[in-house]
């Protein structure tokens, strides 16, 4: 066990009776992580954060220790923590619409995209902090991975069942799309983001109509290579049959 893992063990079983408070259905990182979200407006993603979290909990200074990567683990476990709710609903609302009306892949992508900032817009004043934290460079292996899995989850929602070079296509296409929409988003001053949710709106259904586009090209070239390679054999065979 590293040093790190050691000292998070000593302090989560130092400060268990101090939680005694506290519901058992989640763990200690959890509740902390509530606590730290709510002080997220007023402190941003800081070290400071963490600090007051542990005090709104009455708890040891030394509690901000549960998050030994400091602020950025704290922007990690929240983006996990709303990548998994918005999959969740997203994969409810969906097979409830789906129903109902039918559903589009453009309307899935869409709503998964507008439905991940409708859970962000409490920390929008500081969202700029956060992808900041992410964009570093030793950080950004562990952001790239969480926004992968996400869109991976649009997608799999979506209906996609994607195998060859398509599946890693469409996901950096969402990728791009999510991060793109997430700056719009920041900068958006019109009522209720209606600027960012028409921005998201044209995006994916450019980025779909361009999908198909692609793929009903790929589709014809097959097709086209497999007529060839039919007639080529034909005329082969004719040659050697002497025709």
């Amino acid at each position: 066990m590293s040093l790190i893992g050691l000292r998070t063990g000593r302090i989560i079983n130092s400060l268990s009776s101090s939680w005694r408070g506290l519901s058992t259905k989640v763990s200690i990182e959890d509740e902390f992580l509530t606590a730290a979200l709510k002080r997220v407006p007023e402190l941003g993603w800081t070290q400071a954060c963490l600090v007051q979290a542990a005090k709104d909990l009455n708890l040891s200074p030394a509690a901000h220790g549960l998050f030994p990567g400091g602020e950025v683990e704290l922007v990690h476990r929240f983006v996990k923590r709303s990548h998994q709710e918005t999959a969740s609903t997203l994969r409810k609302s969906t097979k409830k619409k789906d129903k109902e009306e039918g559903l589009r892949t453009e309307d899935v992508l869409a709503e998964g995209l507008k439905a991940r900032l409708k859970i962000l817009l409490p920390y929008r004043d500081r969202w700029h902090e956060a992808v900041a934290l992410q964009a570093f460079p030793q950080n950004a292996k562990e952001s790239l991975q969480h926004d992968l899995s996400f869109v991976d989850e649009i997608w799999n929602t979506a209906g996609d069942d994607s195998v060859d070079e398509a599946w890693y296509a469409k996901r950096v296409a969402l990728l791009t799309a999510m991060k793109s929409s997430e700056l719009t988003w920041i900068r958006d001053d019109t009522e209720e983001q209606i600027a960012t949710n028409e921005f998201i709106e044209r995006t994916i259904k450019s980025l779909v109509f361009g999908w198909k586009q692609i793929h009903d090209h790929l589709e014809s070239t097959k097709a086209m290579l497999l007529t060839i390679r039919s007639t080529a054999s034909s005329l082969l065979r004719s040659y050697q049959n002497g025709y």
